[in-house]
């Protein structure tokens, strides 16, 4: 530390631009959904795009299968799969139930069940600080999700979408760090991914099978030019190459940057679909996301601190026993 100031290598420096550029493509994601969901529904789509990123992964499943094949390795990729089948699943519902800004404003509180996750699981202290941006944040959801049945304001917020919205929130934190698991583990992050795309097709397609009958591959093919390049990017750029980023960042510098960089996406997922698609959200709604992300912000820079303290006590217990 120079002046008061934190020096960050270069790699991470490099790390964190990754991640922001990941962020950047990302975040037309839920813009594209709702447009393509007016004429194909979510279920269908999700099999669609996952069938394209299980062939694009493929080489790299056989590649990598006797890492893959462990018996831990499989578990954890099975389960990632089921979490992140569920919650992409339940984020496109929420689209198509109501609108793409209302549901992206829900899941800027993914950070922060991100970083309490990573308290949980990976062993990682929890500081007051964090406690307060976590009730800030989730405070600002209970105005997202409540206050416009309370006002009866939006038009927009239904009470599927609210509930197809919290199950993708719940979900992704849980994929993304048993994702990450695999990925520690050894195996690449196209493999890992690919395999996990296929326990995600079953999921959709049971999904599907349970909701409406089946899959509805005439819709598919009926589909447009605009909506399969919608999907293609949908699945090779935001599912396949940023979760690829995700993950890699979220594994090099840490939940508390990775999460920064979450929020950047998850705001930028809020204003394109308001810009694109002429969406409106009400003042109660706007409060709310500002609260989230006000809490999220809170919370991160204790994170930050406690990675701080934790740092300077290891050094400090190497120095002692060096001496």
């Amino acid at each position: 530390m120079a002046g008061g100031r934190v020096k960050i290598s270069n790699r991470s420096a490099l790390w964190i631009l990754l991640g922001v550029f990941g962020s950047f493509i990302a975040a037309p994601n839920s813009t594209i959904i709702k447009a393509v969901t007016e004429s194909i529904d979510s279920l269908t789509m999700t099999v669609a795009r996952y069938a394209v990123i299980f062939v694009v992964c493929l080489p790299f499943i056989v590649r990598a299968w006797s890492k893959l094949s462990r018996p831990k390795n499989w578990l954890r990729t099975i389960l990632s799969g089921v979490f992140l089948g569920v919650s992409t699943i339940a984020f496109a519902l929420s689209i198509e139930a109501g609108q793409a800004s209302y549901t992206s404003i829900i899941l800027l509180l993914s950070p922060v069940f991100l970083v309490v996750l990573s308290v949980l699981l990976l062993g990682e202290r929890l500081s007051r600080q964090i406690v307060l941006g976590v009730s800030v944040a989730l405070l600002g959801a209970l105005a997202v999700t409540v206050a416009p049945f309370l006002f009866g304001a939006s038009t927009a917020v239904n009470t599927e979408s609210v509930i197809w919205a919290v199950i993708s929130l719940l979900s992704y934190p849980f994929g993304l760090i048993l994702l990450r698991k695999v990925n520690e583990a050894g195996v690449s992050m196209a493999a890992s991914i690919g395999a996990n795309a296929l326990v995600i097709i079953a999921v959709a397609a049971l999904a599907a099978w349970l909701m409406q009958g089946g899959v509805a591959i005439e819709q598919l093919a009926q589909a447009s030019p605009t909506d399969w390049v919608a999907m293609l990017y949908s699945a090779l750029v935001v599912y396949l190459l940023s979760r690829i980023i995700t993950v890699k960042t979220f594994e090099k510098v840490g939940s508390a940057v990775e999460s920064g960089i979450m929020y950047m996406e998850g705001l930028l997922s809020v204003a394109m679909p308001m810009v694109l698609l002429g969406e409106n959200l009400t003042p109660e709604i706007i409060a709310g996301g500002l609260m989230i992300f006000g809490g999220m912000m809170v919370a991160e820079n204790g994170h930050r601190q406690l990675l701080k303290q934790t740092r300077k006590r290891r050094r400090l217990h190497h120095l002692h026993h060096r001496g």
